[in-house]
């Protein structure tokens, strides 16, 4: 973790001296706020100078990483861009509790993705922050961005969801009867404990984005790769699907030459360019 910790020092050193050589107020970073009692349970805020608590909403960052690995530090490059694309926007990335077979991620991690606006919320003064909020989330973490914001967000706080190569139904038959079946196999007991398909379709939908879209859901903006090896293509279809019946407002893009994470410069470029756009009108 060394390294990781490098990584955030030169960050936030970086975000100061952008702020600064920009003449605007400095960004304030307030590191590792716990937002519960468990260590786990911290989060990362970077507060833009000049904010408005009339207009300045909030940008969450979630993580992946299987349900059962990963930290908020994997998300610091598109912290750098949100605070570039979004400058009187809060950004929050957080880190939450981690799934295991015993303790699996459904529902604590749902909960903790409540703490975190609950926390910015009951904050909202202090923060001088309009409790209004986006989530993008990668891999596992879209998957739970999408959960929160279509089954937990009854009062409605959450304005857009920006889908990054996420898991939408993991009762699709591209899951369940599919090569791919094994390797969802083996990282799933982190998100439904010791369960199967099998033994519990009911758990596997419910855990599902797609069984809890209504026409209330949040506009979604979802991104793919084609040559994903874990998340195949259905996925984004299926979703779609059920968002243009619901009449939920959504935009999804599918990279050909890329897979569960995005290097082509090209690609990076249209999905900044797109995504923009997208939480600039809806949120």
């Amino acid at each position: 973790m060394g390294g990781v910790w490098l990584q955030i020092l030169i960050l936030q050193n970086f975000l100061l001296i952008w702020a600064n050589s920009l003449k605007i107020p400095p960004l304030a970073i307030l590191s590792n706020v716990s937002y519960g009692s468990d260590p786990q349970q911290i989060m990362d805020i970077y507060l833009p100078g000049g904010r408005d608590a009339t207009v300045s909403k909030v940008v969450v960052l979630i993580h992946g990483g299987g349900w059962s690995g990963g930290h908020k530090e994997s998300m610091s490059r598109y912290a750098i861009w949100s605070i570039f694309a979004f400058p009187r926007h809060a950004i929050v990335n957080m880190g939450y509790r981690l799934g295991t077979a015993d303790s699996p991620g459904f529902p604590k991690q749902l909960e903790d993705i409540k703490l975190v606006l609950q926390y910015v919320t009951a904050n909202q003064s202090a923060l001088k922050i309009l409790p209004e909020f986006a989530l993008v989330g990668a891999s596992a973490g879209a998957h739970l961005a999408m959960l929160y914001g279509y089954s937990v967000d009854k009062s409605q706080q959450v304005n857009a969801i920006c889908n990054i190569v996420g898991p939408t139904d993991l009762t699709d038959t591209e899951f369940t009867n599919s090569t791919k079946h094994q390797v969802v196999e083996a990282i799933l007991p982190a998100l439904v404990g010791k369960n199967s398909f099998k033994q519990n379709p009911s758990l596997f939908a419910a855990v599902s984005p797609v069984s809890s879209v209504t026409r209330q859901s949040p506009p979604t903006i979802s991104f793919y790769g084609a040559k994903d090896p874990l998340i195949p293509l259905s996925q984004a279809t299926i979703l779609e699907d059920k968002l243009d019946d619901n009449g939920v407002v959504n935009k999804f893009y599918i990279y050909d030459d890329e897979g569960h994470s995005f290097a082509n410069p090209t690609n990076q470029a249209h999905f900044s360019k797109k995504l923009s756009w997208f939480f600039k009108t809806y949120l």
